[in-house]
């Protein structure tokens, strides 16, 4: 990693930085969210159970100081899930991207396991988007990295 920024300067500018959060209806609160304000008292009443329950899984990505997305994927996300966002979806999230930034973008995933299927690195090693920068390490510090060629 440090030969790699002494070579480029700019290296870290590069790399798509990537990332998805589940948010669930107990995550988030706020009681703002519940004032009524009226002349006469309304006798609201304050939900405070729900039996229903939600969560949106999202992802983002952030190349140098742009933001990518959100983007909603589905909340149990499989291989063949994440490979149909690398075909159909993530071409059109870069649209906002300068060109000069989008053919110099190094792509990184973290450790998920839908990022490691077959087709999915299969589909990276193909792809115009991303093809495998042949680092010897993984895991915790960048994971994953694909760079376009």
């Amino acid at each position: 990693m440090l030969e790699r920024t002494e070579r480029d300067p700019n290296f870290f500018e590069k790399i798509l930085w990537t990332d998805e959060s589940r948010f669930e209806r107990t995550g988030v609160f706020n009681i703002h969210n519940y004032h009524s304000w009226a002349i006469e008292n309304p006798h609201m009443a304050r939900p405070s159970n729900f039996q229903t329950r939600f969560s949106v899984n999202l992802w983002l990505g952030i190349v140098n100081g742009t933001l990518i997305g959100p983007f909603e994927l589905p909340n149990r996300l499989n291989g063949a899930q994440y490979l149909e966002f690398l075909q159909n979806d993530l071409d059109d999230l870069l649209e906002d991207v300068d060109l000069y930034t989008r053919r110099r973008i190094i792509f990184q995933n973290d450790g998920a396991p839908c990022y490691y299927t077959k087709t999915v690195r299969e589909h990276l090693d193909q792809s115009t988007i991303p093809q495998k920068v042949d680092w010897t390490w993984r895991a915790d510090s960048l994971a994953c990295t694909f760079t376009r060629s």
